[in-house]
């Protein structure tokens, strides 16, 4: 899946996949994603606002590939 094109399933920032981790005994499987923009409306305004950008490492069942 790496250089794969994805979309978060939150947000809806879209990105590509550029690297991954496999689960341990405290995280889930993750990849790393380049993250190209943002998603539109409120929603992603707030988020910028409570959090700033998206971590680069996320949980695979939230990302959705395009």
């Amino acid at each position: 899946m790496l250089n794969k094109k994805c979309k978060h399933k939150i947000t809806g920032h879209i990105g590509i996949i550029k690297s991954e981790l496999p689960e341990t005994k405290n995280y889930p499987e993750q990849w790393g994603i380049y993250w190209l923009n943002g998603s539109e409306g409120l929603e992603h305004a707030k988020r910028i606002k409570d959090i700033g950008a998206l971590h680069y490492w996320q949980d695979k069942s939230l990302i959705e590939i395009l």
